[in-house]
């Protein structure tokens, strides 16, 4: 048999920690709105201008690309990423999509996906919000050559 306590003290936690989840979602959305934002000005921008140094304002120096490399797992860091940029290529047109921001207090995952004629880029971003600011810390990636025979 529960002790009465239990009767009080469950209802009470319950709201307690359900009204604790709707304030963190209540401001999840406009956190997910400034990720957003960032993404566009920075990462969009900086992407479709070959730019790096916006680039950087939205990656944290650490960052790590991730990816799979003919069945091996292969890493990039900042300063390789770096040096595939070309100014010459600023020019490519690309469709550019946020399919999801997932905000969980001072973290975040955000879905982007990147087209143009000859490659789709689908980047799965892991974020953290640093003294008022959120960067990405880590970027997974794939992808999708059109014409080749291997996605």
């Amino acid at each position: 048999m529960l002790d009465m306590s239990f009767y009080v003290l469950a209802p009470l936690c319950a709201v307690l920690v359900f009204g604790f989840a709707l304030a963190d979602g209540a401001g999840g959305d406009d956190e997910a709105e400034e990720i957003r934002r960032a993404i566009e000005e920075f990462y969009f921008a900086g992407s479709n201008q070959q730019d790096f140094s916006l680039i950087e304002r939205l990656f944290h120096p650490d960052t790590l690309l991730v990816y799979n490399h003919e069945g091996r797992l292969a890493t990039l860091t900042q300063e390789q990423w770096r040096a595939r940029f070309d100014p010459a290529r600023a020019g490519i047109e690309w469709e550019r999509r946020i399919e999801f921001v997932d905000v969980a207090g001072t973290v975040a995952s955000a879905k982007v996906v990147s087209t143009s004629a000859a490659v789709q880029f689908i980047d799965y971003f892991n974020m953290v919000k640093v003294e008022g600011r959120w960067l990405v810390v880590n970027k997974v990636f794939h992808a999708n050559r059109f014409g080749d025979d291997q996605q």
